[in-house]
């Protein structure tokens, strides 16, 4: 090989080192490109990556399907909760605590108790001693408290009769119940029985009497009236105990005639005489069973009611 002098050596050095320079740039460019590319397909990738993952985070806003945690306002269905209030409002409880029931069950039942249960009547069934019978009496009694807006359904006569339907004698003591008895004012008229029968022979102690039987001021109406002094006689063909008055019922309350028959009378107040009986129930007859013969001694056929209910 024919040898090269010092320009031919430095002009292919020269060659040489463009084309080295060359492919330099080229696999730098080549390397730049996939740097480039990796760089992006990376940081894309990246990019995909974090912002796929940050909207993949955005469903974390799926996340605010956390707010479907507000569904936890389905937990406002916790306001479904609020039917707690419903359950709370329990209007039901406050119905049944109201138990208006309660106040009228209980409250009925024990204010029932207090009640009118005793009054003389404001005006006479007849006023003569035909009453119609028992019957008759009873019903006079249940209207008057009917149209007094009384509380109490149930009331019958303070009356004896010698023939009850069965030949035996019905005892006026007998009709009215245990007590206590109150009158219009809710004042006790009488505690039970012994306050109205078991008590002293006015005949031979009058004060004695006078001091434990019911006072004046309790023989009330059903319109809480007070008897006119006179009109104090009150029919009951009734003895002193409470029990029948043989021969003094008017016939059983049937008869208003001028002669042959008279009824048992009570007193609705104290006579201010010594000479005049106290008694309640058993003051005195009458004269006869017409009106007349009741105006005559000091009435005009007015009776006693007593509730039962």
């Amino acid at each position: 090989m024919r040898s090269m002098n010092r320009f031919q050596w430095l002009g292919l050095a020269l060659v040489a080192g463009l084309a080295c320079s060359e492919s330099s740039t080229g696999g730098g460019g080549g390397s730049g490109g996939s740097s480039d590319g990796g760089s992006n397909g990376t940081a894309g990738a990246s990019s995909g990556g974090a912002g796929g993952s940050t909207t993949g985070g955005t469903s974390a806003t799926g996340g605010a399907v956390g707010t479907g945690g507000t569904s936890a306002t389905g937990g406002t269905s916790a306001t479904g909760g609020t039917a707690a209030t419903g359950g709370a409002g329990g209007t039901a409880a406050t119905g049944g605590t109201g138990g208006t029931a309660a106040t009228g069950g209980s409250g009925g039942t024990a204010n029932a108790s207090t009640e009118m249960s005793f009054f003389v009547t404001s005006a006479p069934p007849s006023g003569t001693g035909d009453l119609k019978g028992l019957a008759g009496a009873d019903a006079h009694c249940n209207k008057l408290a009917k149209d007094a807006n009384a509380v109490r359904k149930v009331w019958v006569a303070y009356l004896s009769v010698a023939n009850g339907g069965n030949g035996q004698p019905v005892h006026a003591k007998d009709r009215i119940g245990a007590g206590p008895w109150y009158n219009a004012e809710k004042k006790v008229f009488a505690a039970n029985q012994a306050a109205l029968h078991g008590l002293p022979d006015p005949a031979a102690g009058r004060a004695a009497y006078i001091a434990v039987k019911p006072a004046d001021a309790l023989f009330k109406t059903e319109k809480n009236t007070t008897v006119p002094g006179n009109q104090h006689d009150i029919l009951t063909g009734t003895k002193a105990d409470g029990t029948l008055s043989t021969g003094r019922t008017c016939n059983d309350w049937t008869s208003n005639a001028a002669d042959g028959v008279s009824a048992g009378l009570g007193h609705s107040d104290t006579p201010g005489s010594a000479q005049f009986s106290p008694s309640w129930n058993a003051a005195h007859n009458s004269n006869n069973c017409s009106t007349q013969g009741l105006v005559a001694t000091g009435g005009n056929g007015r009776i006693y009611c007593f509730a039962t209910d």
